[in-house]
């Protein structure tokens, strides 16, 4: 399957058009290419399928590399249509384990909310796993974090949110979190009441939460290597 991507340059850093957001973030990985030699008012188009470009600027250095990762986004990015599922009213959580998630381990950088985005997942320890996230404004700034737990509870498993502002403010009450209950676990995709989670590659990463009068909100992440993050 071929995916078009359409590439922009700028003086400071390589940014990739509003046909191709969901991978807006990761355009920083791209300076190993030339300018395009055409205007740069509409982007400079690619055909990805893996392996070098049908048509675009000269590559040089680092570029295949590049190439590479930017197949694995669009790819990433076509999957990346999760569902978001709810518990129905009186309805119990199935059985779980924490091991059942151990799949979410890792640093993830992706795109959501317009912006870029980082979470940190840690390997199952003590009936659970913690984790946090951090949100950025499309122009760099800070929008919010999270910080949460995933535990055994009950025989199924909690996930279990607490929001702040940049300033560290909360946005529920000191003894209040957000939770979500199970409502089911698919290979690796995890769906609790209103969030979903799912292992999409060996590097990627997909996630959607319901968002009340909005519909769900999506993102995509890869897997961070040491020195990546939000720009």
């Amino acid at each position: 399957m071929k995916v078009r991507i359409s590439l922009c340059y700028y003086k400071d850093l390589t940014q990739i058009d509003r046909e191709s957001e969901p991978i807006l973030g990761f355009c920083k990985v791209l300076t190993g290419f030339r300018r395009c030699a055409q205007p740069c008012q509409n982007g400079c188009p690619f055909i990805v399928d893996g392996r070098a470009p049908v048509s675009g600027p000269d590559r040089t250095g680092e570029s295949g590399m590049a190439m590479t990762l930017l197949a694995a986004l669009a790819a990433m990015a076509a999957k990346a249509d999760i569902k978001v599922r709810t518990l129905e009213d009186g309805a119990t959580s199935p059985p779980a384990k924490i091991e059942d998630l151990a799949w979410l381990e890792g640093r993830w950088i992706g795109k959501g909310l317009g912006g870029c985005a980082e979470e940190s997942v840690s390997p199952p320890v003590a009936r659970e796993i913690i984790g946090k996230f951090r949100q950025l404004n499309a122009d760099g700034t800070l929008r919010f974090y999270e910080f949460y737990t995933i535990a055994e509870k009950d025989g199924s498993l909690l996930w279990r949110i607490k929001h702040f502002n940049p300033d560290l403010t909360g946005w529920e009450d000191k003894d209040k979190s957000t939770e979500f209950r199970l409502v089911a676990i698919d290979g690796q995709t995890a769906y609790f009441d209103g969030l979903t989670y799912s292992r999409t590659g060996k590097n990627s990463l997909s996630a959607a939460v319901a968002i009340e009068g909005k519909g769900a909100a999506t993102f995509s992440f890869l897997k961070a290597k040491t020195g990546d993050g939000c720009k």
